[in-house]
């Protein structure tokens, strides 16, 4: 996947600097990946649902169940290539703290403009993210700190769950997505 930068030059590659920026996705396997109360409770929510013997699917998700996170929730569907890799994700449900935050993303497809403008690394952390959680068949939780506009030292903290209809072809994806910046 090539990323690009949206500057004076919109094909010039994009390149995340790692002196100010840095972003780790791991396989949420045991207890040695550090979740927030809130990732905790949701993964608990669907290991209710499935009892832990199938991927997630839409019809698990009951909104009335699960108000109190919902402005941090964003639903995706996944679109595949002839060769079954991830080539687009696009945004059914944006939650409003995030919307409020990154700007408005329901019905957007992550190649929008507005999803390139939103953050200079954020298709990029969209991608890695879905594709990992669906490699692993598996949630998957990531932090990326980096500075955004005037907000220096902000970190991302982000629930990736793969949703599948049919229990085995991964059509969807739930996140869970917490910022934290410092005061």
């Amino acid at each position: 996947v090539q990323f690009f930068r949206t500057s004076s030059d919109p094909t010039a590659p994009h390149r995340i600097d790692l002196k100010t920026s840095t972003f780790d996705v791991k396989e949420v396997t045991d207890a040695s990946v550090e979740l927030s109360e809130a990732q905790k409770s949701i993964l608990a929510y669907f290991h209710d649902k499935t009892e832990g013997k199938r991927l997630v699917c839409r019809s698990d998700l009951k909104p009335n169940e699960m108000v109190k996170y919902l402005p941090n929730v964003a639903l995706y569907d996944i679109e595949y290539d002839d060769r079954g890799e991830v080539s687009d994700v696009i945004c059914r449900l944006f939650g409003t703290v995030l919307a409020g935050f990154y700007g408005e993303f329901t019905g957007l497809s992550v190649h929008s403009e507005i999803v390139k403008n939103a953050s200079p690394d954020l298709q990029y952390r969209l991608l890695l993210q879905v594709n990992a959680a669906v490699n692993y068949r598996n949630a998957v939780t990531s932090v990326a700190t980096a500075s955004f506009g005037c907000i220096a030292g902000m970190r991302i903290f982000t629930l990736t769950i793969p949703m599948a209809t049919n229990d085995s072809d991964i059509d969807k994806i739930f996140m869970y997505i917490e910022v934290e910046t410092k005061k």
